[in-house]
């Protein structure tokens, strides 16, 4: 999620409220009334994400298809962000974009959702809303690499599934925005999207997460893909907020991208957000 800038104050408060697990704190039976709202707004960030038609530029006919249900839904108490979801356009079963659509508290009478766009591709994507061009990333999402000392894919699935697992757990991911402290961020122990069924030169895959309180920052993908010997294990790494990042693999640094919430708006650029949304905008 996006915003970079809380008060101290607020900080201290969530933080506090972060750190008390689930077992101290009361026990709340969420009312009708407000599982309804929150199915409302389920809706409302479903109908958001089928407003994008995204296609890879060399072929703008053939459009990503999007997942109609989300792949996570959050909450980040930390940054006063209390729903969102994060959504994916595929390409024979893989992952190519990650949309992030959120509520935001704003002032009365403002729209209160906002959409991060976030190209998980090694090519470079485009995105069509209402008729016309909103995002063109000059450049693709992610960069491909072998994870270094990785077994090689195993040839059953469940075996693919505990050995995307154990390699996830190789890595680690933070927040870097001096001079507030370094924060690590927590892995989700299972991937948010296991791939579909795939083809050709790439065999199987995962996406992982790392949050702050369950808001995805940093997206980790791993994949077997088809090399010169054979098929292997690599991963891409990408980013869903525009804080400073750091991911790193059994403690050397792989991945880093600085802040950039001067240039989250830069349409030109693989990851941006848009802010303040209402439908059919």
């Amino acid at each position: 999620m996006v915003h970079p800038r809380l008060s101290a104050f607020s900080l201290l408060a969530t933080s506090i409220l972060v750190a008390t697990p689930s077992w101290a704190q009361p026990a709340t039976k969420e009312s009708d009334a407000d599982a309804s709202e929150r199915q409302r707004r389920l809706e409302t960030m479903k109908l958001a994400a089928a407003e994008y038609e995204v296609s890879l530029d060399i072929d703008t006919k053939a459009k990503l298809r999007l997942q109609a249900e989300p792949v996570l839904r959050w909450t980040n108490p930390v940054r006063g962000t209390t729903d969102g979801a994060v959504f994916l356009w595929l390409v024979e079963g893989r992952p190519e974009l990650a949309a992030g659509i959120y509520k935001w508290p704003s002032a009365s009478g403002e729209p209160d959702m906002e959409h991060e766009l976030s190209s998980l591709s090694p090519r470079k994507l485009k995105a069509v809303r209402g008729g016309r061009s909103v995002w063109e990333p000059a450049t693709p999402g992610v960069e491909l690499k072998a994870i270094p000392g990785a077994p090689v894919p195993a040839d059953s699935e469940a075996g693919r599934s505990r050995q995307l697992r154990a390699l996830a757990r190789e890595f680690t991911a933070f927040h870097d925005n001096p001079p507030r402290p370094k924060e690590e961020l927590r892995l989700l122990p299972q991937p948010i999207y296991r791939y579909e069924k795939t083809r050709g030169d790439l065999l199987d895959g995962g996406l992982f997460a790392f949050v702050q309180a369950t808001d995805p920052e940093v997206l980790l993908l791993i994949e077997a893909r088809r090399g010169a010997a054979g098929f292997t294990w690599q991963f891409g790494v990408a980013r869903m907020t525009s804080n400073a990042l750091h991911a790193n693999h059994q403690d050397k640094e792989v991945w880093s991208v600085p802040n950039c919430w001067e240039q989250v708006t830069d349409r030109s650029l693989p990851y941006t957000a848009f802010f303040r949304q209402k439908l059919g905008q």
